[in-house]
């Protein structure tokens, strides 16, 4: 499930409960959200990736969001850019490239003979395997473009594959590519 459908998720049953049955503020929660202490009086602490706090009507219901621990961050990685963009619209069965420049932002090199570029799920719309390998050792700080080759769907609708780069089995960078499907 994507982040932004899962937060929304979580704020229509953190209205619900709210509404229904509030929940105190925790002194824990208190102390790590200035807004909490002075609009909040209900809460729910969640441990996620960014600070983000929300606030709704009458009862406010406030989300604290905590970013993960560093020590979790000798493979990482951030996305810099991506080509199409999602939400672009292709034509039946046209061929493209997807393409996601991710830039290495842990502590640990990416080497060639470590690291895979992996299908994970969704639609699968590439044409030549489910897995690459780097063409080069990528160190910290550095970027790497990752390019795959991919033919849309037949059938007109919105499609979405996801891909990642592994460390043996553990994943620890996810991008995606969302298309639509609507000219003939």
């Amino acid at each position: 499930m994507k982040p932004v459908r899962f937060i929304l998720i979580l704020l229509a049953v953190g209205l619900l409960v709210s509404a229904f049955a509030p929940v105190q503020l925790s002194n824990n929660v208190a102390q790590k959200s200035a807004t909490s202490t002075a609009h909040a009086q209900s809460g729910l602490d969640l441990s996620l990736q960014s600070p983000l706090t929300i606030m709704a009507g009458a009862p406010a219901l406030t989300f604290v969001i905590q970013a993960a621990p560093s020590s979790a961050s000798a493979y990482a990685c951030s996305l810099v850019s991506q080509t199409p963009a999602d939400w672009t619209v292709m034509g039946r069965r046209q061929y493209f490239d997807a393409k996601w420049t991710v830039k290495n932002t842990g502590t640990k090199t990416w080497t060639t003979n470590g690291i895979k570029f992996r299908y994970i799920s969704g639609t699968k719309m590439n044409t030549n395997g489910d897995y690459y390998r780097l063409h080069a050792n990528v160190s910290s700080g550095k970027k790497v473009t990752l390019v795959v080759d991919m033919n849309a769907p037949k059938p007109y609708g919105w499609y979405t594959a996801v891909w990642g780069l592994y460390n043996g089995a553990s994943n620890f960078c996810v991008v995606s590519i969302s298309i639509g499907v609507w000219h003939p």
